[in-house]
């Protein structure tokens, strides 16, 4: 579904849109903390950073979640 969303918002805003970056961010959400899928998660927080950095808010947030999940990928090594 979250694709799904992603391929629709990249279709009718473009892919550098704040909304597209919004969406990516979610998907990298739920692999992340639901499905475990780090490095797939990271490269999605990375993208989601690359497209939305001129939004003040949104870096902060996207930094803030990156920071989380390296302590996540480091936690599942011990």
């Amino acid at each position: 579904m979250h694709l799904k969303a992603i391929a629709i918002k990249e279709r009718l805003l473009g892919a550098d849109d704040y909304e597209v970056a919004l969406s990516v961010g979610h998907l990298a959400s739920l692999y992340n903390y639901d499905m475990n899928k780090y490095d797939e998660a990271e490269r999605l927080y990375l993208r989601s950073i690359t497209i939305g950095w001129l939004e003040p808010f949104f870096i902060h947030s996207a930094c803030y979640l990156t920071d989380h999940l390296t302590d996540c990928c480091y936690a599942r090594y011990y």
